[in-house]
């Protein structure tokens, strides 16, 4: 179990999901929270009908393509979006000449 309460992380996509969500969206009962707790290997609604060898594919993938993969140039802003002044966020926007 993660460090968190109400956080789970999935053993084979490494994504996390809060609890409240799970059972929101009918994925689990409050009743089934002990034994989601219990289990060391936990696998989200969406990896845990993978047969093991779609599970080693997905947890590669989400090692070497998403959880390390970073980027700072923009891949999808549109291009009005890309003009705009960026702010130093310790100082607010109204105290830069111009604004």
């Amino acid at each position: 179990m993660p460090p968190f309460n109400d956080m789970y992380i999935c053993e084979v996509c490494n994504r996390t999901y809060h609890w409240v969500c799970l059972k929101n969206t009918g994925c689990y009962t409050k009743w089934q929270r002990e034994e989601v707790d219990k289990n060391d290997n936990w696998a989200c609604p969406g990896c845990v009908h993978l047969n093991d060898e779609q599970k080693q594919t997905r947890y590669s993938e989400s090692i070497n393509e998403e959880l390390i993969h970073a980027t700072w140039e923009p891949t999808w802003e549109p291009e009005e979006l890309l003009s705009l002044r960026v702010f130093d966020v310790a100082q607010p926007p109204w105290m830069y000449p111009g604004f």
